[in-house]
């Protein structure tokens, strides 16, 4: 059987080495579709729902009669967004690349690239499984001339899903040899001399070969180190860069684990941005609100909306994250106002280190995921009242149909706002994951008693208003009958509570 699908596995650089063969694909003269999975960007970067729509649109994009041909599929099928993997990939890719190469005789292969895929979310419920299924298993004419390229790091709840398998190629990556290490050197190399001009400022003697060295070993075999460690040296706030490399060689170098350093290197850059001896635990508090909305935000969200779901004065936000640059993407580009920038993790190993206290040793800094996702339920909570009403349109005919509301999407945007859309888009997500204790338990009833049909008016509004046409109601329901399940399951307390008023999620 012909080897079809390629798998990398490997804990760094999977991305760049994704971006890079695609790059050479294209040079080749291959037609090359992907999708780059994300536990830090927006919602869409990790559902395996938007995927083969997302690969169809690559394809359609990538040539005339691929464009005619998955268009024509679409009409045919204008569901095919709601519909499963199996379907969407017969619909919208095997089928349609079946007709273009028997009318388009002799046009180039095709790469599929997924890249990060133990990044994708519903790894429990089979739903990026079914995803490999289609790609590896599904016969269909076309299939000789597409190659599909997975990368990932080597999940266990993976592994079962290629081997054995006689249509894929395995590969482990370890980044561990000497020559990962002379790659980093050279990079240090390279960088480090240029970061007094960048800085606008004149360092005597940057850098010092023996520093560049000692930095190059600190670094070990993690490119992510060395691209932290630039960062940190660069600091826009300090304008010192010899002072935060003796900063970082003065670092004690641990064999505890494989990222060791990188963990000394994370602790460092927050102690550098806040010393415990001089700030109260208010300004801690307010890190892990902020940096973990950031991290579990289902969503990618600018500035203002994320100091309004954390409660937070923006200033407060913006002066949290200009302390975080090193690992926090938070410079606004030129002409962008700060409020309206979106900041993200620049790496996910930052967000592991956080949300693993045996990794982050001060507890000052160490983010509990369940405390965090409960926090924001409140907050959406308490935003949602604040702002749904019934009839929250005004309308002079409550009874009209979303399709006839003259500027439907101007008028939603004038009443809703963005913080309060999040909300009623992903608050259930965010209960899932908290911790069911009293507080929650009871705000989640309130809720459900009083505010369930404004919630479910506003979310129809915002679904008809972004094209979705039942997508948001849809997941909704979906996603409340799951957390109904799980809170009957985990709290006999809640379900004697909630079954006097099933009706309200029924």
């Amino acid at each position: 059987m012909q080897k079809r699908v390629f798998r990398l596995k490997s804990g760094t650089g999977k991305s760049t080495i994704a971006r890079t063969i695609g790059a050479k694909a294209e040079e080749a003269g291959y037609i090359t579709t992907s999708f780059f999975f994300s536990r830090t960007g927006t919602a869409g970067q990790r559902d395996p729902a938007y995927v083969f729509t997302t690969l169809a649109h690559q394809l359609a994009a990538s040539h005339k009669g691929l464009h005619r041909i998955i268009g024509d599929a679409i009409i045919k099928s204008p569901d095919i967004e709601y519909a499963g993997a199996f379907k969407q990939f017969q619909t919208l890719i095997a089928t349609p690349l079946d007709v273009f190469y028997t009318e388009f005789n002799g046009a180039g292969d095709i790469l599929i690239i997924l890249d990060a895929l133990d990044e994708c979310q519903g790894i429990e419920d089979k739903r990026p499984q079914q995803i490999l299924a289609c790609l590896r298993d599904h016969k269909y004419q076309a299939a000789s001339h597409v190659r599909v390229l997975i990368t990932s790091r080597p999940e266990h709840c993976l592994r079962h899903e290629f081997t054995p398998q006689p249509q894929v190629v395995e590969h482990d990556l370890h980044m561990d040899g000497e020559s990962a290490r002379g790659d980093i050197a050279r990079f240090l190399e390279a960088k480090l001399p240029l970061i007094p001009r960048e800085l606008g400022i004149s360092v005597e003697g940057w850098p010092q070969a023996e520093d560049v060295q000692a930095l190059s070993e600190k670094s070990g075999h993690l490119f992510i180190f060395a691209k932290t460690a630039l960062r940190f040296i660069s600091n826009r706030q300090v304008l010192d860069p010899r002072r935060q490399m003796d900063i970082l060689l003065g670092m004690d170098r641990t064999t505890i684990n494989p990222y060791s350093t990188l963990d000394q290197l994370y602790l460092q850059v927050l102690e550098n941005a806040w010393s415990r001896d001089l700030v109260g635990d208010g300004i801690f508090l307010r890190f892990r609100r902020v940096v973990g909305c950031i991290i579990l935000a289902q969503d990618s969200l600018p500035v203002s909306t994320i100091a309004r779901i954390v409660d937070y004065d923006m200033n407060n936000v913006i002066a949290t994250l200009l302390r975080l640059q090193s690992v926090i993407l938070c410079s606004s580009p030129p002409g962008t106002l700060y409020q309206d920038f979106f900041p993200s993790i620049y790496h996910p190993s930052f967000s592991d280190y956080l949300f693993d206290s045996k990794r982050c040793v001060d507890p000052h800094f160490t983010i509990s995921k369940p405390d965090t996702h409960g926090f924001i339920v409140l907050r959406c909570f308490k935003l949602m009242k604040a702002v749904l009403r019934e009839n929250i349109l005004r309308l002079r005919n409550p009874s009209i149909l979303n399709r006839d509301i003259p500027n439907l999407q101007g008028e939603v945007d004038n009443i809703i706002t963005p913080e309060v859309k999040y909300s009623c888009r992903f608050w259930i997500s965010h209960l899932l994951e908290s911790k069911m204790d009293q507080e929650t338990s009871g705000a989640l009833y309130e809720f459900l008693s009083q505010w369930f049909l404004r919630w479910c008016e506003a979310l129809s509004l915002l679904d008809f208003a972004h094209g979705g046409r039942g997508r948001f109601l849809a997941t909704a329901a979906s996603t409340l009958q799951t957390a109904w399940e799980q809170m009957v399951s985990d709290s006999h307390q809640l379900c004697i509570s909630f079954s006097t008023r099933s009706d309200i999620v029924s």
